[in-house]
């Protein structure tokens, strides 16, 4: 048979496409159009957060701050501390370091009284006082207010148990014991009454231990305290000889004492130590100011080492069995960076006598007061700009999805968990927004931290009472002031920890970046089912734990600290036998030895292996879908798109879900043909050709997979039928006719 060349098209019939591929790229490109703006969008709304953040607050310079104050107040040794005398002895030290900060202590400048005269004369007549600069103040951050000491107590509770004996059982027993010098007594006596002696720091009416005070209180010799209520016993004597000034805060009573010195300190301790208290003639050394002997030589003032030498001690003391919290607190000031720093130490005194510590340094500015300020508010404003955009655009793409799935029912699936994703990312958005609002609102109608403190020194403590309560209110507002910056770090706080869930949801932007949360939806089921065995026997390692050895080794003391040893003990941080030295016995170290071999079996060898294992096999199913999606790298198909795009808005291209919908109706088949998509009308056939070769990838790059041949043995099926078909028209145009010639057609001719 003869060969005949067929007219064929170029670049139509002949060009063959890879179907699935197509769809594929038309799928992943379309979830592109409505995620990848929105995740723009967040992740600019997300870096100016931050930005502002840091501008608002400049950590590194308040690390550095912070750092030295805690080196020059040795806030180190607070935890060692855990009696009356050793809190007072760091008060001691601590108005000492605070003298370090002061720009007036005595080490930068001296003064001068009315011309040499006595000071008491100078304050009650109009006399000037000179101070004199004797040394340059050089250190970095100043005194704003000077220490203050507050003192919480609790109230007084009928102790109960073998309390209501103790004093009848414990008079007679010492009774016998000096009485009898050790001779056995037989048929001891029960006493009807017994009386002690007052002491100065209990009411004399709780004194006295009889049948008739047993009801009022079972126990005179033992002092029990609710911990759960305040009183105010204490008052009177607070008043009048700390002069102390009585605020209630938050339902809290304090007795707080105004520009503490270290004088104060010496009188809390017990001692004379005030100048209208000290008896010159019994205890001529004990005075706190410089004096000068007969001989015009300088003599020390008297300090806590030498106090109890020098000086007339009492029963009287600021404290007594029912002090429940005793708290120091200053405020400090860093020029240049405009920061306040907030110094609080405390002691909270539990049941069982142990001293609780606490301490915070906590620096904080006010934003106006910077040169930042004006770069804030732009940013803040931005943000919210960024913020209504972006909830807006949530609203515009939900309608889109409600749309599109009435247009395109197969295609488009408007899921529940879509919806959900939407309204929790509108109720983020509206969190961003009210919270940019707050901050701009305080920062523009709020106090200013330079008049509050300026307040605050603008009154005299010491005039009256009122005025003391008044300097009392300005310095809580301060601490309000203060803590305002807590609530604002734990809202944006809270804010950045959500903000990456939903950063996470629009990684699924495309299917490499979005392994994470793919691979922990696989992993669902299996991390709930693991997590639930791992809880319970968690718990119950912790709980053994906590019981067993508790009563010996801090780490183990409570609940909270075995459950934080056994986190650490998780993560590998594993000391074997580390605590057991503090335990009195062999028995209980052979027990720690025990519980710390089943906790590193079971939790650390065995359920975090299978943790690792059940990630890990989640991992490898995404990875092999990820694999069969043929899908670029996240760069390279976030580009490709983005020069899609441009292309699908120039030339004028139907929308995605239409062609995925033309697609998806075709037949079965590896491949398809540029005019299979203009059976509806969708494309032109020179649109159609020009989108199948910018867009799709030609079938010849499945030579060498499944679907490749397929669709080769397809493409090579419809040639040898239309070569037949030629074959046959050949045939027909050459066969002969009745006068026996052959007709041949015009302009064919015959090889």
């Amino acid at each position: 048979m003869a060969d005949v060349v067929p007219d064929v098209v170029p670049g139509c019939a002949s060009d063959l496409y890879q179907l699935e591929a197509c769809k594929k790229r038309l799928m992943r490109e379309w979830d592109m159009r409505k995620v990848l703006p929105l995740c723009a969008n967040f992740t600019l709304i997300m870096a100016t957060l931050l930005v502002g953040l840091i501008i608002e607050r400049p950590t590194s310079h308040m690390f550095r701050i912070e750092t030295n104050i805690n080196y020059h107040f040795k806030f180190d040794t607070v935890k060692d501390i855990n009696s009356f005398d050793g809190v007072y002895e760091f008060m001691y030290g601590f108005l000492d370091a605070a003298e370090r900060f002061d720009p007036l202590s005595p080490q930068y400048v001296s003064r001068l009284y009315d011309d040499g005269g006595n000071l008491s004369d100078t304050f009650s007549t109009s006399s000037d006082i000179l101070i004199t600069q004797e040394k340059r103040f050089t250190a970095t951050s100043a005194i704003v207010l000077r220490p203050q000491i507050w003192m919480t107590r609790n109230q007084q509770e009928a102790c109960s148990g073998f309390a209501e004996q103790y004093d009848h059982l414990y008079a007679m027993h010492r009774y016998n014991r000096f009485k009898y010098k050790g001779s056995t007594f037989e048929g001891g006596w029960m006493p009807q009454k017994v009386r002690f002696r007052n002491a100065s720091d209990v009411p004399p009416d709780e004194l006295h231990s009889s049948s008739a005070m047993k009801n009022v209180w079972n126990s005179a010799l033992l002092v029990c305290k609710d911990h759960g209520k305040l009183n105010e016993s204490l008052r009177s004597s607070l008043s009048t000889h700390f002069h102390n000034v009585k605020v209630e805060r938050d339902g809290t009573t304090y007795f707080g004492d105004f520009f503490v010195d270290k004088i104060d300190i010496l009188a809390y301790l017990g001692y004379k130590v005030y100048e209208d208290d000290v008896n010159i003639t019994t205890h001529p050394n004990c005075f706190t100011v410089d004096k000068h002997d007969e001989e015009g030589q300088p003599r020390v003032a008297v300090t806590l080492n030498d106090v109890a030498d020098r000086c007339e001690h009492t029963a009287v003391r600021w404290h007594d069995a029912l002090t429940d919290t005793i708290r120091a607190q200053l405020f400090m000031y860093t020029p240049g960076k405009e920061v306040f720093t907030r110094v609080l130490v405390e002691w909270e005194m539990t049941e069982a006598g142990l001293f609780n510590p606490k301490i915070e340094v906590e620096s904080f500015l006010d934003i106006r007061n910077t040169q930042q300020y004006e770069l804030w508010y732009a940013m803040t404003i931005f943000q919210l700009l960024l913020c209504s955009i972006h909830c807006f655009w949530i609203v515009i793409r939900a309608r889109a999805e409600l749309e599109e799935q009435r247009k395109y029912p197969s295609l488009s699936k408007f899921t529940k968990t879509e919806k959900a994703q939407v309204a929790l990312g509108i109720c983020l958005q509206a969190a961003f927004i009210a919270f940019l609002i707050w901050r701009l609102v305080i920062a523009t109608t709020g106090r200013n931290i330079n008049d509050l403190v300026a307040e605050a020194l603008s009154i005299n403590p010491y005039l009256d009472e009122g005025s003391a309560r008044e300097a009392m209110t300005r310095q809580l507002l301060l601490i309000d002031f203060a803590k305002s910056y807590r609530s604002v770090r734990f809202f944006a706080f809270a804010l950045v920890v959500l903000s990456f869930g939903q950063l996470l949801v629009y990684m699924t932007v495309h299917p490499s970046l979005g392994l994470i949360v793919e691979t922990v939806w696989v992993a669902l089921e299996d991390l709930f089912n693991f997590l639930c065995v791992f809880g319970v026997l968690y718990v119950i390692l912790c709980a053994v734990g906590h019981w067993a050895f508790g009563h010996s080794v801090e780490q183990f003391s409570t609940f909270a600290q075995t459950v934080k040893i056994g986190w650490s003990y998780s993560l590998g941080a594993f000391d074997f036998m580390a605590e057991a030295e503090r335990l009195p016995n062999a028995t209980d170290k052979l027990l720690l030895c025990v519980w710390e071999l089943v906790f590193l079996t079971v939790v650390f060898l065995l359920l975090l292996n299978f943790f690792l294992a059940i990630i890990v096999d989640s991992y490898a199913v995404v990875k092999d879908e990820l694999r069969q999606l043929s899908a670029h790298s996240a760069v390279v198909d976030i580009f490709r798109f983005m020069h899609s795009h441009i292309h699908f808005r120039c030339r004028g291209w139907p929308q995605r879900p239409a062609i995925l919908e033309c697609l998806s109706r075709l037949p079965e088949k590896a491949a398809f043909r540029p005019e299979d998509l203009c059976q509806d009308g969708l494309f032109t056939l020179d649109q159609a050709m020009e989108f199948a070769r910018f867009y799709c990838s030609p079938a010849d790059g499945l030579a060498d997979t499944e679907t490749g041949k397929a669709a080769a043995h397809e493409q090579s099926a419809e040639m040898l039928a239309l070569l037949q078909k030629v074959e046959q028209l050949l045939e027909a145009a050459t066969c002969p006719t009745s006068s026996g010639r052959p007709t041949t057609s015009p302009g064919r001719q015959t090889i």
